[in-house]
């Protein structure tokens, strides 16, 4: 399976605003020649192979984290701001309906992954239920990426104070690789939501 560089990137780019300069540069000597010149030389719209990325989340979690999947949560929410942060506004300005806006959200997954599919099993108006599958290499660093990209679609759409869990996941011998975002209620209704400007950036 092959992902989008920019998943890299935007780890390196929160690792040097949050840790800094030194702490990136020891997180990068610690991995691997090809994931070094990734990091270096390539473009965020390249290709390049999901085990990279999680060799990068991997030595970042050891080096800077407790090796619990928090430091890649932070990641997926700040790879949510950079990513899909356009299409939200675009959404918003045409369609303020917050369970198509999830879907057609969810439907980006292959924009930024060359395999499996991100689908929405269940919406209602306190939770909503999201599937991951045919991922060929499960991983649960790579999953905990997810996690953090869904609060923060969840929380850009309004959701007050949101709670994501991965509550099955194939890399710890779940059966399935599943996501419940709950909130409670909105902090402002979808007539706002439309006229709210989302202040996130166009993806690069």
């Amino acid at each position: 399976m092959k992902v989008r560089v920019q998943g890299l990137l935007n780890a390196a780019k929160w690792i040097h605003a949050q840790h800094g300069e030194d702490a990136l540069a020891k997180v990068l000597r610690l991995c691997s020649e090809p994931v070094r010149e990734r990091h270096a030389h390539s473009l965020a719209i390249e290709w390049h192979p999901q085990e990279e990325l999680i060799e990068f989340i991997t030595v970042a979690e050891s080096t800077l984290g407790k090796s619990d999947g928090e430091l890649c949560v932070q990641f997926g929410a700040a790879g949510a701001k950079a990513n899909v942060g356009g299409i939200v506004q675009r959404t918003v300005f045409y369609f303020a309906n917050r369970e198509y806006m999830f879907r057609r959200i969810t439907s980006l997954w292959r924009q930024f992954n060359d395999a499996g599919e991100l689908a929405i099993l269940e919406y209602n108006e306190k939770v909503a239920t999201l599937e991951l599958t045919g991922v060929p290499l499960p991983n649960s660093y790579f999953c905990a990426l997810l996690t953090g990209w869904s609060y923060e679609v969840a929380l850009a759409l309004g959701a007050n104070r949101p709670q994501t869990r991965h509550i099955s996941c194939l890399a710890t011998k779940g059966r399935h690789c599943i996501w419940e975002v709950a909130w409670n209620g909105f902090t402002f209704d979808e007539v706002e939501l439309k006229q709210k400007k989302i202040s996130w950036d166009e993806p690069k």
